[in-house]
């Protein structure tokens, strides 16, 4: 049986972690090497991480060149400037040498230019052949850095494709550069009938890894962990910031729902709430005692962090076939109409009969 991981970031500094155990922790580059602050602080994050990941950065450069970034407003790649520079990002294979020797990270995302979400399928290939060189350049130099210097570090390499025809060139391109798996960008894929038969390609090429960027999205973990229970992926994997953000926006991420509610509103809570087991609703009201005291943010990172992480480890266990999914999550969720539609996706996949290869 495969499994399904799920990665915490968002986090900068120890005093961030959402929990008193190690945790596998996923840190971006620009965030880890930005300052000599930050390169100690990302240091001490690796020494208390149970596995320590490290991404290229390809968030803050989407959101960059889209002028949706609070700190960069421009991007460059040139080796011999720092990779901050003002309102500049620039992200250059020198930079991911230097983090990867500092870090030594267990298992990196190879570097990436993203693209631009489309449902337009002209647009779609338009903006994957822009991309294409630049991405097949870089995974390349990601796996040529990995095999000259640092062997032992695992490379999965971005997939910036938005349909499946994309998938299956761009990986004829890559298969033979030897990665050791797969990533998504999620903001392509929230649709759940896209993203099974992404993932379905996927297994169709051979690839037994995968991981989910930047996403906790209900459907997205039911999808992930049908597929990993089934054998259809050795691993599945995912990490997000929904956590931290969610609190420090005094919202709370509900069990088995994942739908994101503020304390204040005690009428959506208490509907989306009245399934869950006692221990739940107890933690519920222990999290609500201290909502607008000094460790309101702190209470609430904890509670969400533990309401994905548990979610997402029971649904897994859960997981079998279709059936048992739904059975488990009706009685624990009052996300009715999402459950028997994940559902009904997930029974048109067709059962495995083989192992992976």
């Amino acid at each position: 049986m495969g499994s399904v991981m799920y990665k915490t970031s968002g986090i900068k500094t120890i005093y961030d972690l959402p929990s008193k155990k190690k945790l596998p922790i996923l840190v971006a580059l620009p965030d880890a090497l930005r300052s000599s602050k930050s390169r100690n602080d990302t240091l001490e994050l690796a020494k208390h991480s149970e596995e320590f990941r490290l991404d290229s950065g390809g968030r803050q450069r989407f959101l960059a060149t889209q002028g949706h970034h609070s700190k960069y407003k421009h991007c460059t790649s040139e080796s011999d400037k720092p990779i901050v520079s003002g309102n500049t990002l620039n992200l250059h294979i020198s930079h991911f040498k230097e983090a990867i020797d500092l870090f030594k990270p267990a298992w990196v995302v190879g570097l990436d230019a993203p693209i631009r979400p489309s449902k337009n399928p002209r647009e779609q290939e338009k903006r994957f052949k822009e991309s294409l060189d630049i991405n097949f350049k870089w995974a390349a130099e990601t796996i040529a850095l990995r095999d000259k210097y640092f062997p032992q570090t695992k490379v999965v390499l971005p997939l910036q494709c938005q349909c499946v025809e994309n998938l299956r060139y761009y990986w004829q391109l890559i298969k033979n550069l030897n990665c050791n798996g797969v990533a998504l960008p999620m903001r392509c894929f929230k649709n759940d009938g896209l993203l099974i038969d992404f993932l379905m390609a996927i297994y169709d090429l051979g690839i037994c890894d995968a991981h989910l960027l930047g996403s906790c999205r209900f459907g997205a973990i039911c999808i992930s962990a049908y597929l990993a229970n089934n054998n259809f992926f050795n691993t599945i994997s995912m990490d997000s910031g929904t956590w931290r953000l969610s609190a420090d926006k005094g919202k709370l991420v509900v069990p088995y729902d994942l739908r994101e509610v503020h304390i204040d509103d005690k009428k959506t809570l208490q509907e989306r709430t009245r399934k869950l087991p006692t221990s739940w609703q107890k933690k519920i009201t222990n999290v609500l005692i201290h909502a607008g005291g000094r460790k309101e943010h702190k209470a609430l990172r904890e509670f969400n962090y533990n309401s994905i992480d548990s979610t997402i480890k029971d649904i897994e266990k859960h997981s079998a076939s279709p059936f048992e999914m739904q059975e488990f999550l009706l009685n624990r969720s009052t996300r009715i109409d999402d459950i028997i539609n994940i559902t009904k996706m997930l029974e048109l996949i067709p059962m495995k009969v083989s192992t992976l290869n």
